[in-house]
């Protein structure tokens, strides 16, 4: 018998071979024999826990292959590949909204501060302008507040 029908060592991975003199199979890397004299080639290549290792992950693969499968066909009435690319990208623009629509909260929080800001502007000199001259303070209240208002619409960038 030759070595090449022989499967690798089960402790190593190493190629295995006969030692003719005694009839036994000897891994040439570790020395791992047969646990008998006259082994046959069969019960040296016989691995029943690999063997059923193997088939079960074969088995496993080819269910996993079956699953992926239906899922991209849309089979029991999933939405397919298709329909998750459709919702992915639906996801992805309702984010996209979503960032944007807090980009313009924070732009009108800073204008609504900015406001805030002016109107003190406004008040301390409509309430300056009525001590100093009481007869021009509605005057002074008109030009103020149509000031607050521009101010006001430069910082909501024309909205107002």
């Amino acid at each position: 018998m030759s070595a090449t029908n022989l499967k690798p060592c089960p402790f190593c991975g190493e190629s295995a071979g006969w030692v003719t003199e005694e009839r036994v199979i000897e891994c040439g890397h570790c020395a791992a024999t047969g646990p008998w004299r006259d082994l046959r080639e069969a019960d040296w290549n016989a691995r029943p826990i690999e063997d059923a290792l193997r088939a079960r992950a074969e088995k496993a693969e080819a269910n996993y292959a079956w699953m992926v499968e239906r899922a991209a066909s849309g089979a029991n009435g999933g939405p397919g590949l298709d329909g998750y690319r459709a919702l992915g990208a639906q996801a992805l623009a309702a984010t996209e909204r979503a960032e944007a629509a807090e980009a313009e909260a924070a732009r009108l929080r800073a204008a609504i501060v900015e406001a805030l800001r002016l109107a003190d502007v406004y008040a301390d000199v409509a309430a300056h302008n009525a001590e100093a001259e009481p007869e021009t303070a509605a005057e002074s209240w008109r030009s103020a507040g149509a000031a607050t208002v521009r101010e006001l619409r430069r910082a909501l960038g024309g909205a107002a």
